[in-house]
Formats: C-alpha cells, sequence, structure tokens
C-alpha cells in the first residue's frame, strides 16, 4: 500500500452569489374586486356613450376581471375620457363624507337627529309622515274589519259556501270603517 502524501486539495467554499446592487423597483399595491367591478361600470358608461362597441367593451371587461393592479386598469381607459378608475397617475382625491362637508356650513348645537326640518332643510325628505291618529271606536272597527275577512272566509269554505251570504258582514264594516277614515281626514284638510 501506496500512501500518497500529497494531501487531498480541499472543496472550494461555493461562491456567495450576492448582487452588486439589487435596483428595487416600487411594489403596486393590488386591487380588489370592488375596484374591478367599479372599472366594469365605467366601461358600461362609455359604452352607453357610444365611445366603444360591444366586441371592444367585451375584450376590455374581460381583461378589467383579471387585473390585479391599478396600471392594468388605467391601460384601458388611456383612449378614454372620464370616467375612469383611480391610477398611480390619476389617484383618486379625497371628498369628505356629507357629514362632515356640512360641518363648516352648520352649527352642531343641535344633534343632526333631533333637527327638525325647518332648522335644516338638507333633512327635510327624512322625516317621517305624521301618523294620522284614531279615536278608540275607530280602531276598533278597523280592527273588526281586519279580523272578519279572514273569519267569514274561512267559514264559507268550511260549510262549502252554504252560507255565502256572511261575507256582507265584513264588506259592511269595512266600508263604515272606511267611511270613518275620509271624514277624519277630510276634517284634517
Amino acid at each position: 500500500m501506496n500512501e500518497s502524501s500529497t494531501p487531498e486539495p480541499e472543496p472550494a467554499e461555493a461562491p456567495q452569489h450576492q448582487p452588486a446592487e439589487e435596483t428595487k423597483r416600487p411594489v403596486e399595491p393590488r386591487i380588489g374586486d370592488a375596484d374591478r367591478d367599479q372599472a366594469v361600470a365605467f366601461l358600461q358608461e362609455h359604452m352607453a356613450q357610444g365611445r366603444i362597441d360591444a366586441s371592444e367593451f367585451d375584450d376590455r371587461m374581460s381583461r378589467a376581471l383579471k387585473a390585479k393592479t391599478a396600471s392594468e386598469l388605467a391601460v384601458l381607459f388611456d383612449d378614454l375620457p372620464d370616467p375612469r378608475p383611480p391610477s398611480p397617475k390619476n389617484p383618486a382625491t379625497y371628498q369628505a363624507p356629507p357629514w362632515q362637508q356640512l360641518q363648516g356650513q352648520h352649527s352642531f348645537e343641535i344633534p343632526p337627529w333631533q333637527r327638525t326640518p325647518a332648522a335644516s332643510p338638507e333633512i327635510a325628505h327624512h322625516v317621517p309622515p305624521a301618523v294620522p291618529e284614531r279615536n278608540k271606536s275607530e280602531t276598533a272597527l278597523a280592527v273588526a274589519a281586519a279580523a272578519s275577512w279572514p273569519a267569514v272566509i274561512l267559514f264559507c269554505f268550511a260549510t262549502s259556501w252554504s252560507y255565502w251570504w256572511l261575507i256582507f258582514i265584513p264588506i259592511f264594516i269595512s266600508s263604515i270603517a272606511g267611511n270613518m277614515r275620509q271624514q277624519r281626514q277630510g276634517r284634517r284638510r
């Protein structure tokens, strides 16, 4: 056995690859379903205005639904006027909600939910209509009219309409209740 005296070469260390200078590109945030839906709605508007035809709409709509970033949506609107979705070049401007826009215009000494239409005309359409007041006899008559219809109809079905003339009872009660309601409303006008 002849052993060589030359030592075996040690394995060379693998060179560690470190890029000289990694260029960091800005990462664009991803968009969500609401952004895609808004883009499709804008495309529908452009098609309704005659700016794009149906085949072009279909193509752009499918690309909009597959888009992952705002810039992918922006490309679809390069040749179209507003409306268009916000993009990195054309960011959406912040618009305060209506309740914050009104703060500078109105004093909030009275909370908005306690204001009357005279004090705040902008809430006039939110005021529920006044419920007309009934007296006890009108209320009892209305309940009797409402209950008599199903009771008489069920009774007539159960007796094979042998007592069909009983249907005149709820008709009579309902007509009296209706006349009383009309008289009450006539007095208020």
